[in-house]
């Protein structure tokens, strides 16, 4: 009877570590369970993967608004040399086509003074070789000075410049362009001179360019 009771008294013994490790498991798996989604390691490389997008977002964004503040203040200068200039008024416009008008009557005249002391009477037969004369003494009178120096004789006495719309000095055939637009407002009794009101003469519009107050 004793054996008996000596067998049934070891069974706990070897019972007890097996349920001891079991506890143990049981009493660990909640714990480690979170930890994949938690741990250290994995959280250092998420904030290792972040930190660079962070840093070239950042720097991107600087780089950005520094762009976005010289392409902001170089608009603003634009802006105000626009807006220092002042279209050539009507008045001088007249003025100054008046001016040319005058020189070309001069050059005229003294080109029928000289028909005369050569012994050949002024008749009406005579006009064609006169007109082909005024035709390109108006031609190398306004294309030349234009293209060289951006303004005519009568343009340069009342104060006015013409350049292109983008601030560079006439091409030559920018130059014949305001030619052709002066004959028309002259062969127009001068009506179109009134689109001037509106900051650009015929001129202006036919050749791309502006005429401006010096």
């Amino acid at each position: 009877m004793a054996k008996r009771s000596k067998k049934k008294e070891s069974l706990p013994l070897f019972d007890l570590p097996l349920q001891q490790e079991e506890d143990a498991e049981a009493g660990a798996a909640p714990a480690t369970e979170p930890a994949p989604s938690g741990s250290p390691e994995e959280l250092g490389t998420a904030e290792s993967a972040e930190a660079p997008r962070v840093k070239q977002t950042s720097l991107f964004d600087v780089g950005g608004e520094e762009e976005t503040t010289e392409d902001f203040e170089a608009e603003e200068t634009e802006i105000e040399e626009v807006a220092g200039e002042e279209p050539a008024p009507l008045f001088d416009r007249l003025l100054a086509g008046f001016a040319d008008l005058m020189v070309h009557a001069v050059l005229l005249g003294v080109a029928a003074g000289a028909t005369v002391a050569l012994g050949v009477p002024l008749r009406l037969e005579l006009w064609p070789p006169f007109a082909v004369l005024g035709f390109v003494l108006s031609f190398l009178y306004w294309t030349v000075p234009l293209a060289f120096w951006g303004q005519t004789p009568g343009m340069a006495w009342i104060g006015n410049s013409s350049r292109s719309v983008d601030d560079e000095p006439l091409s030559f055939g920018q130059a014949v362009l305001r030619w052709v637009g002066a004959l028309t407002t002259i062969a127009f009794a001068g009506l179109p001179i009134l689109l001037a009101l509106g900051g650009r003469s015929l001129s202006d519009r036919m050749s791309d360019s502006k005429t401006l107050t010096l």
